[in-house]
């Protein structure tokens, strides 16, 4: 069997230094379900360490909290014989002025933690 890898190649680790779209698996700690959340406030901070910010509260906006993480496996999760063949694109649905500068703000005091 390979070796798991466990550092961001150089071509993820760009990818995740200007607003990337990430897929963010939790399960829930009153049941164990399952919950996918998409998150765009996500960077490397070097090659084994991801950094993100997720709102500390349902519902309650601005309150965040940010969390580092040690990659500990990097796995490819698609299905046998396939590969995304271009990155995956989203629309910000509300104000671009205030999303540019929310954005810039959560990730300021990202960079600073």
């Amino acid at each position: 069997m390979a070796e798991p890898i466990t550092l961001l190649n150089d071509d993820l680790f760009n990818q995740l230094q200007t607003d990337p779209f990430v897929l963010l698996h939790t399960i829930a700690a009153d049941g164990g379900s399952p919950t996918s959340s998409a998150i765009s406030w996500i960077y490397a901070v070097d090659h084994s360490t991801l950094r993100f910010a997720i709102e500390a509260l349902e519902d309650v906006p601005f309150k965040l909290v940010c969390f580092d993480i040690e990659i500990g496996e990097i796995r490819d999760a698609m299905f046998y014989g396939a590969r995304l063949s271009t990155q995956p694109e989203y629309e910000k649905t509300y104000d671009k002025r205030a999303a540019d500068k929310l954005d810039g703000q959560v990730f300021a005091a990202m960079k600073k933690a």
